[in-house]
């Protein structure tokens, strides 16, 4: 026999193949995820022709039985020679696996997630023209909602600025001159292009993971977020619950639910538009 023909002696990777497992073969890890690793090994060629590409499935062979499992790496090494190894880390891919080695494999840890999240309410309906003079609450500083909207109806001058005489002739009935600064200075904004303002909130993530599809949710409503380790600080916020987001990966789905959360009970998600029955 030449001398780079390696001799093995231990079970075959399969009929027809000269690559033999060695002993150290047959590792089972089990930690956020289940992996059993085989090792075989033969002349490099052999081991080039079995390599498997990452997501091939497994099935039931000689020795070992890996059927629910699906390749996660697959290395060849060239040792001397005409020597070659093959390692094939396999993972554990569906549940309910009872006759390959290990148990049933485990899905990841739920995370949850609290970040900000930007809203670009109406400028008109920004809290400021609404409320009283800040240094002196008695004065009478705040606007009505029409005659905001009259000052948003106001036409520009020629030069595309705000018509300030124009709004204050249409305001001279306010005997507050602090309403009239303040119609002055919507006039203005709204004259610059100022359409919206950014209001920054909170989005609530929890992305769940389970071996089947899951029921998705499509719709926008009012509900209140699921009890986890971050949702005791969401006390006093009203939450908006949106679409999912889903995806598939390693053989489980991985389902992400947002919700909209702001602070305190406000209008802003009406519960009239957004309970379940109505929402869109």
């Amino acid at each position: 026999m030449a001398a780079n023909t390696p001799i093995y002696r231990g079970a075959f990777f399969s009929t027809g193949t000269y690559l033999q497992e060695v002993p150290e073969s047959g590792m089972l890890e089990i930690s956020d995820r289940i992996t059993f690793t085989t090792i075989y090994e033969g002349k490099h060629s052999d081991c080039l022709t079995a390599a498997l590409f990452k997501g091939v499935y497994g099935s039931s062979g000689p020795v070992w039985n890996l059927t629910g499992y699906r390749v996660l790496t697959c290395t060849v090494t060239k040792t001397r020679g005409a020597h070659g190894r093959l390692t094939t880390v396999w993972e554990g891919r569906t549940s309910g696996v009872s006759s390959g080695p290990g148990t049933s494999p485990t899905l990841p840890e739920d995370t949850f997630d609290l970040s900000p999240a930007e809203l670009n309410p109406d400028m008109k309906r920004h809290p400021y023209w609404f409320a009283g003079y800040n240094a002196t609450p008695s004065l009478n500083a705040a606007l009505t909602e029409d005659e905001v909207a009259q000052v948003a109806q106001v036409p520009l001058t020629q030069y595309g600025k705000a018509d300030n005489d124009a709004i204050k002739a249409k305001f001279a009935n306010l005997t507050s001159s602090y309403r009239i600064a303040k119609a002055l200075k919507l006039g203005n904004l709204l004259a610059k292009g100022v359409e919206t303002f950014l209001l920054s909130e909170l989005e609530y993530t929890w992305v769940h993971h389970q071996w089947t599809i899951p029921t998705l949710n499509r719709r926008a409503y009012l509900e209140t977020v699921p009890t986890s380790p971050l949702s005791s600080a969401l006390s006093g916020f009203t939450s908006l619950r949106v679409a999912d987001r889903l995806s598939e990966s390693n053989g489980y789905y991985t389902i992400t639910r947002k919700w909209l959360c702001v602070a305190g009970s406000d209008n802003r998600f009406d519960s009239t538009l957004y309970n379940t029955a109505n929402a869109p």
